[in-house]
């Protein structure tokens, strides 16, 4: 999340709330005492400010750590692809995780597949950890992206 979207959720806590802002540790953030009459607005004005306010939101499928050059580690600018994948009409796995090195930060886990990337492009692990041995090396975003929609990642379907 960026500085200007939690300061915006801070004044939507104001305006729609008691002014009270909490994260959860699922990904949230929850602004308290909101009057149901009000929830669509709310969730309007939420949208617009880049927050996920659709259980059905592509990006959802996606966890990235921020990447670069937010992250020194990161060979990758992980928030512009995830943005990139959430926006095309590739099919998305349960969970693709897209690191920014091997260090796999945002999801320190095994996960269906994981997109890590390297200073020649992106390698791509299948059911493992971001530090675990790719199945592909060196792809671009596009690349890597091209890979959902293969008849490998068919069969995992």
């Amino acid at each position: 999340m960026e500085t200007g979207a939690f300061a915006g959720a801070a004044a939507l806590a104001e305006r729609f709330g008691d002014g009270t802002l909490r994260l959860t540790p699922w990904r949230s953030l929850m602004i308290v005492n909101v009057t149901l009459q009000e929830m669509a607005e709310l969730a309007r004005l939420g949208q617009e400010l880049g927050f996920i306010t659709d259980a059905s939101d592509r990006r959802l499928a996606i966890t990235t750590c921020p990447g670069s050059p937010a992250c020194t580690s990161a060979a990758a600018a992980t928030r512009t692809d995830a943005a990139f994948l959430a926006a095309s009409d590739l099919p998305l796995p349960a969970l693709l995780h897209i690191a920014g090195c091997a260090k796999g930060c945002a999801h320190p886990r095994a996960a269906p597949v994981t997109f890590v990337g390297q200073p020649d492009g992106y390698d791509i692990v299948l059911d493992g950890r971001a530090d675990a041995t790719p199945r592909l090396r060196g792809l671009t975003i596009r690349e890597a992206s091209q890979f959902l929609a293969s008849p490998t990642m068919q069969k995992k379907r």
